[in-house]
């Protein structure tokens, strides 16, 4: 016993040196260094959340593949949840999200990454179970068959994008079909043709130390995560290097478009051109180059390209070796329709002379100041989650280029005009594009302490506008939120175009004035956001209207100056809508030909007589021409009172500053009187079809609840049981759904429990039985401690997880206080969630209705005339399609 204990003490010892000497000197808390087996780890000790991130890094992604093999880099990163040596699938699913953490995976070109976030306290064990499933899974043959399935299900959803298809196309011109040429997501005949024997030998060929990184971002103790590190893949032994086909991309001398049809929902174009490597020393200068040419809403490619285009824009996405451009557009139908070979011409010409003129005319040293600083704040708001920074750092790990990350202040800060520049003219002087048009087919057509932060403080000005501050001195970034009441209005949709048109201009400063301003400050504004998702996905409510803006602590008056202005003295010029409704147009036909969209639509029309919780979130194609700026303004008078707001700001900035500058800057825009609330009015529960051609079905169903303060974290513990076994049933046995849960939806003195499913169309009957089954079963069950201690851990770890962003922080603050629960009940919300029992949750179940109790809307293709016998009365079965 004693020899082990000098052993570990000299082990420990000896690790203290190896960080001592790996330390980076610009940054303390940075720490890299490499296991005997060749693995890579690196380090990033951060104590301003309880919370740790490990993401995995193995390069055996899709470059690594073949015709014959595509889709195995996928596949097997799906099988690798279905068990272990150690743990069946279901303790692999379960043990993480039993500890309050996050587990995931991804599959990229270069590499595939494994993902888990925890509490710090229960990190160590995550980092085991995590180092079990990377290293000893077994793909269990009974598994395989219903993997395969589900990867299917992502592959139909994937192959109708219309910009994905394009990309795919671009790469398999420049690469041909193997390797980078290859779609990462696979193919369905390769996946459906895979063997367990297959997959088997590509996991034990690329799933080797020396072809991993371990990156560790959060609450940790960096000696002690070498010791675990060396402990759970040190006796691995090292295999082959580099397996795999990979390969460069051959730009034709004067370059190839192309025109093909596919089975997608849209037009799109993919323009690709070649870019530095991101281990060059240009990455930095091409970088605002890139953005100031293509990017930049003044810049001479947008200009040159917004006749032709709904939205055009440019991304460097780095690989072994080299980089690509790629240039996503939507084109405009007028320009497509009639002579697609003539517009392809069009966008081409376009790109070619806005290159030349960024070359004739250079950028300034103001332009390039102004991206430096944009830069850094995007830089900043990677370190908002421990998680998302693992990802950055690993995914640059992976291509041997971690000194972007480390030198990265001193070395974007140092970037000069004559380096942006030189570089623009470097690579683009002469350059070809590699571009694909892709058409729709004809038939398609139709837990350690948080460091100490203030508590919130809440202000209400003299004209009613609420401000909630929240001082956290760990933030480099503010945050800064609008809420604000929607009302009724003209033709559904007018509150999100309104909203997408807070920056249009202002009584005192143009659009282009205002976001040169915008600019200047590095100013980070969202118009129509749901902070709630985890990857900042776009959405909006039916009852208000929500607007994000971030920007460097130091800079918070003059944003907020900023933020007063675009949202109190709008004034929404003609020729902003005028531009504005091409999008729209876009989004609204995207959402009355997506079944996701309509059941969500139908289950509204059901649930609700009111006929303001009746309206679209979007707004409808038949509408858009009779919707004119003057109807857009007169809405916006009447509803954007600071009456009816909540501004929120959180950051490193105390109150009484914020206050001082809400006073200065927002009390000079004045109220009308208010009108009440709508009230959400409901219906009996029924069920409703909506016919559709799309082979993507979706399922959707709602049942309105009694919600307390004391009961909504019991009722969001059942939600987070429902929505287990749901996945448990539906896609991880059956595998017949790409996306699925249950979630309370909360809303103003109104909640319900809803559930969401999307699958393909030939699923659907069986899906929806299945869903109502399983509804059925659960509001019979008695459930145990050890159910409801897994869903409690879970729950309290993702609910940390949203929040960990500044951001999040400031939207929950004001969100809370909107809904009437106060500020005290979100700071308290996980604590809350902690102290939900057995007894409480089982109390709470007898409430739970049976399936034929709920509200169901199911939206696809239409199976047999008895399935839409029980349509809501006055409902049109077929609307949308």
């Amino acid at each position: 016993m004693k020899t082990n204990q000098i052993r570990s003490i000299l082990v420990a010892a000896a690790i203290v040196m190896i960080f001592q000497i790996m330390c980076l000197a610009s940054a303390e808390r940075q720490w890299i260094t490499q296991l005997n087996n060749g693995m890579q780890v690196v380090i990033i000790e951060d104590h301003s959340s309880p919370l740790a991130a490990s993401v995995i890094n193995i390069r055996a992604g899709s470059a690594t593949e073949t015709l014959s093999t595509n889709g195995l880099s996928h596949l097997v990163e799906h099988m690798l949840f279905n068990g272990t040596v150690n743990r069946t699938g279901e303790e692999l699913k379960s043990e993480v999200p039993g500890m309050g953490g996050y587990i995931n995976a991804y599959t990229r070109k270069d590499y595939v990454a494994y993902e888990i976030v925890m509490p710090a306290e229960y990190f160590a064990k995550g980092l085991e179970i995590q180092a079990d499933q990377i290293l000893n899974s077994i793909l269990p043959e009974d598994e395989f068959q219903r993997e395969k399935k589900v990867v299917s299900e992502e592959i139909a959803q994937d192959i109708r994008n219309a910009s994905a298809a394009a990309n795919t196309a671009a790469m398999e011109l420049l690469f041909g079909p193997v390797g980078y040429g290859l779609p990462t997501i696979g193919n369905y005949a390769t996946v459906n043709a895979a063997t367990r024997e297959q997959a088997l030998s590509f996991y034990t060929s690329r799933y080797v130390p020396n072809r991993m990184t371990a990156v560790i971002v959060g609450s940790v103790n960096p000696q002690e995560i070498l010791v675990t590190l060396r402990e759970l893949y040190e006796s691995v032994q090292p295999g082959m290097d580099s397996p795999g086909q990979f390969s460069t991309p051959e730009f034709p001398p004067e370059g190839q478009l192309k025109i093909l049809h596919r089975d997608v929902n849209s037009d799109a174009v993919v323009m690709v051109l070649p870019a530095p490597a991101i281990t060059d020393s240009s990455w930095f200068p091409f970088q605002i180059a890139l953005y100031l040419w293509a990017n930049a809403p003044d810049g001479p490619f947008q200009e040159r390209i917004s006749p032709l285009a709904r939205s055009a824009m440019a991304y460097v996405t780095p690989h072994d070796g080299f980089s690509l451009v790629t240039i996503s557009i939507r084109p405009l139908e007028t320009n497509v329709a009639p002579t697609p070979e003539k517009t392809l011409e069009k966008m081409k010409k376009a790109l070619l002379e806005s290159i030349q003129e960024f070359i004739s005319d250079g950028a300034d040293h103001q332009q390039v100041s102004r991206r430096i600083r944009s830069a850094r704040v995007d830089h900043e708001f990677s370190h908002e989650r421990a998680n998302h920074l693992a990802r950055d750092i690993g995914s640059l790990a992976a291509l041997d280029a971690l000194d972007n990350y480390w030198s990265f202040e001193d070395r974007i800060r140092s970037v000069t005009p004559e380096q942006v520049n030189n570089v623009f003219s470097e690579w683009f002087a002469d350059v070809k594009p590699v571009a694909v048009l892709i058409l729709p087919d004809a038939a398609d057509e139709d837990l350690k302490e948080i460091p100490r932060v203030d508590q919130p403080v809440v202000r209400k000005l003299e004209n009613g506008l609420t401000v909630i501050s929240m001082y956290d001195p760990y933030a480099d970034l503010a945050a800064i939120n609008l809420l604000i009441r929607n009302s009724m209005s003209e033709y559904p949709g007018i509150p999100r175009i309104v909203a997408e048109l807070l920056n249009a201009g202002t009584s005192s400063m143009t659009r282009e004035e205002l976001n040169e301003a915008l600019t200047d400050l590095g100013i980070r504004t969202k118009l129509a956001d749901w902070p709630w998702l985890p990857f900042d996905d776009y959405y909006d409510s039916i009852e208000y209207n929500y607007l994000q803006m971030e920007c460097l602590s130091e800079d918070i008056g003059d944003a907020m100056s900023l933020f007063g202005q675009m949202v109190f003295d709008s004034v929404i010029p003609d020729e902003a809508w005028s531009d504005l409704s091409g999008y729209m147009r876009m989004l609204a036909g995207n959402a009355e030909s997506s079944a996701a969209s309509q059941s969500a639509r139908l289950l509204s029309r059901m649930m609700f007589e009111s006929e303001f919780h009746q309206q679209s979130r979007l707004p409808l194609m038949k509408d858009i021409p009779n919707i004119t700026s003057d109807t857009l303004r007169h809405y916006y008078r009447q509803a954007y009172q600071p009456s009816e707001a909540i501004v929120s700001v959180v950051g490193n900035v105390r109150p009484e500053t914020v206050l001082e500058y809400a006073e200065k800057f927002l009390t000079g825009y004045s109220s009308l009187p208010a009108g009440e609330p709508p009230k959400a009015l409901l219906n009996k529960p029924q069920r409703g079809f909506v016919s559709m051609d799309d082979p993507v079905a979706s399922v959707r169903a709602a049942l309105p609840i009694e919600i307390t303060s004391e009961s909504l974290p019991v009722w969001s513990v059942i939600a987070t049981i429902l929505s287990d076994q749901l996945q448990e049933e539906i896609r991880y046995r059956r595998g017949q759904a790409y996306r699925l849960g249950a979630a309370l939806n909360e809303m103003h003195g109104f909640t319900y429990l809803a559930i969401g499913i999307g699958t393909r169309g030939e699923n659907l009957v069986e899906v929806e039985e299945a869903a109502r089954d399983i509804v059925d079963a659960v509001s019979s069950m008695t459930f145990d401690d050890t159910t409801v201690s897994a869903a409690v851990n879970s729950l309290r770890g993702r609910e940390f997880r949203y929040r960990q962003r500044r951001i999040n922080r400031a939207y929950f603050l004001a969100w809370r206080h909107w809904l009437g629960y106060g500020i005290g009940y979100e700071r308290s919300w996980t604590d809350r969630i902690g102290e939900v029992t057995v007894e409480a949750v089982n109390d709470a179940m007898k409430s739970l209705k049976s399936a034929d109790q709920w509200f169901w809307a199911v939206a696809g293709q239409e199976i047999a005339d008895n399935d839409v016998d029980d349509a809501p009365a006055g409902m049109d079965t077929s609307y949308g399609s």
